[in-house]
């Protein structure tokens, strides 16, 4: 998932129609995510709309990142890492 948290190839453009948003919808969802993005550059000086994967789950990617200094980082090495998948593998 690298979709940034607005734009065309944000959140609410990818995956507002897979929920059932019309363009209006997806033009509205758009435009408050951001105002969102834009309140926490403001108050939190951090940038969080054009960051790939700040769109994850509907911009909670953002949020993390916002509130809670996340880092992102791609999903599938954090779990082959985790599961200790390469020693598994050596073994097998």
């Amino acid at each position: 998932m690298t979709n940034p948290l607005t734009g065309p190839l944000g959140a609410s453009a990818v995956y507002g129609p897979q929920k059932g948003a019309d363009e209006a919808a997806v033009s509205e969802l758009d435009a408050a995510l951001a105002r969102l993005a834009g309140v926490i550059e403001r108050d939190l000086g951090k940038r969080v709309a054009d960051v790939p994967g700040a769109g994850a789950a509907g911009g909670a990617g953002a949020g993390l990142m916002a509130f809670l200094d996340a880092s992102l980082v791609p999903g599938a090495p954090l779990v082959v890492e985790a599961a200790g998948f390469d020693a598994k593998l050596a073994g097998a």
